[in-house]
Order: structure tokens, then C-alpha cells, then sequence
């Protein structure tokens, strides 16, 4: 926002130039560097579920699972909570480099909005549209809605996480950008309740997202790198070194090691 004299605000910043996304590992963390982003399959309430948990840890699973790499654009100062919850483990890539590959903020949306009763209609149609639809348009009209649910996310509820409920949580905090592989086939858009939680066929369908859809990147896209600890950062290094003999330069290398920090770092100074 800028004043009266047209100077820049100097208050804080909500929002960054970076894109982070966030892991429980050392090693998962490594894997990213060597291999690129791979997405995965995230179970998540949608639109009308939102109302569905008998308690915490008690409700059912997420009707949907949907195939994605999520991000966050907050700040350094404001990602604490993001390490305690998503893993002390991050890379941190140049929004505009996520920009360029179609990653997106999501759009948060509540129960009373607007929007809720457009989307019903869209997905199912008005009575005289279905009864003259013929099964081309209507699995168009399906594609369609769950491409749009893929980046929708409630404003505030339900989360399954671990195999859990989770009660009150507030998404629209964690400003999340989206990325969602693009050109991806029907049956790789969305994975139902029975399919997600059958654990061959999770690895079928995650294996061919890794093969079909990898999100690439190259050593001058990466802003930041995150390891837990400070005695974590000499080994990173080595692994830098030594990702897929030689992918990486030497002065790409040199790069990457200034833009290593500590979790710990983060939470004792920003």
C-alpha cells in the first residue's frame, strides 16, 4: 500500500516473493532436490462435508482425494507455524518461477458464500439441462467441477490429517497456492474414498503422478533451503554435492549453500 507522498508502506509484509513448501524429513527434503516436486494424493473435505465429523479423530475420511504440491507465499516471520505443523523441513522457490508453471492460490470459500450455490449448480446442472444432457456433457460438466474443486478450500473446518480429524481449522491462514498437474486424465484427477484408501492402488496412482507429472525446477529457482537443525547444514551441503552426480554445478552448489537456514534459526530470530 502506498502513502500520500506515493513512498512504499514499510509495515508487514503478509505475503512473499517465495513459495514454500514444507516436509517431515531430512530425507524427503533431499529427494525434492534430486528428483524435482512429485504430487501426491491429499484427501481434503470439500464443499457440504464440512459438517460431517462426530468428534475429533471420529469422523470418516474425506470423500475425495485430490492429486497436488501445496505452497505457502508467507514470510519467514510467519511460517513458525507451518514448521511445527507440515515438518521443520522446507524448500522455498521464487514465486515467479511457480507463477510460470500455473501454481495458484487457492480459493477459500465458506458455507454462506455465494459461490457454494453456483458450484451445486455447475455440478449438477439445471433439471431440463440433465434431462437432455447427453453422457458426453455430462462428464465434461463432472471434469469441469473437479478441475475448480481442486483449488477450492474451505475457509475454515474439518482436516484429515494422519489418519485423524482434526476440528476448527482456520486454511484461510495458511495462504496456500496450489499446484495441480495439468492436462491430467479423469481418472488421475480424483481419487475416491475407497480408491485413496486402498494402499496398492494409492501406489499405482501415485507412482504414475511422479512418472506423468513431475513439477521441475532448476538450482536458480530455490531461494531458500530448510533443515531442522544447525548441525544439519554441513550435511545438507554434502548432499548438494553429491545429488545425482553432478546435476547440479559447482557454483550452482556455492549458490545453494547460502540459502540454507535452520528451523531453529527461524524460530530464535524472525
Amino acid at each position: 500500500m502506498s502513502n500520500a507522498s506515493g513512498t512504499q508502506s514499510t509495515g508487514m509484509n503478509v505475503s512473499s516473493n517465495v513459495l514454500f513448501h514444507f516436509t517431515n524429513s531430512l530425507g524427503h527434503l533431499v529427494n525434492i532436490l534430486t528428483n524435482e516436486f512429485s504430487p501426491r494424493y491429499c484427501p481434503e473435505y470439500t464443499l457440504g462435508e464440512e459438517n460431517g465429523s462426530a468428534g475429533r479423530g471420529k469422523a470418516k475420511g474425506p470423500q475425495f482425494a485430490f492429486p497436488m504440491v501445496c505452497f505457502c507465499d508467507l514470510p519467514l516471520s510467519l511460517i513458525k507455524s507451518h514448521l511445527a505443523h507440515y515438518g521443520m523441513y522446507g524448500i522455498g522457490m521464487h514465486k515467479h518461477w511457480g507463477i510460470m508453471r500455473g501454481i495458484t492460490p487457492v480459493l477459500y470459500i465458506h458455507t454462506k458464500s455465494l459461490l457454494l450455490g453456483a458450484l451445486k449448480s455447475w455440478a449438477n446442472g439445471e433439471p431440463a439441462e440433465r434431462e437432455s444432457s447427453i453422457p458426453f456433457r455430462i462428464n465434461r460438466r463432472y471434469d469441469d467441477v473437479m478441475n475448480v474443486m481442486r483449488y477450492v478450500r474451505l475457509y475454515e473446518g474439518l482436516e484429515w490429517r494422519n489418519g485423524s480429524c482434526n476440528e476448527g481449522v482456520k486454511f484461510y491462514d495458511e495462504r496456500e497456492w496450489r499446484y495441480s498437474p495439468v492436462g491430467i486424465s479423469s481418472i488421475e484427477s480424483v481419487l475416491d474414498r475407497k480408491s485413496y484408501t486402498n494402499k496398492d492402488m494409492m501406489e499405482e496412482f501415485t507412482a504414475r503422478l511422479k512418472h506423468k507429472y513431475a513439477l521441475h525446477f532448476s538450482p536458480d529457482d530455490v531461494e531458500y533451503i530448510i533443515v531442522k537443525y544447525e548441525d544439519e547444514v554441513l550435511p545438507m551441503v554434502r548432499h548438494l554435492k553429491n545429488i545425482k552426480g553432478g546435476k547440479y554445478t559447482e557454483d550452482q552448489v556455492s549458490i545453494l549453500t547460502t540459502s540454507i537456514i535452520s528451523a531453529n534459526r527461524i524460530f530464535e530470530d524472525f
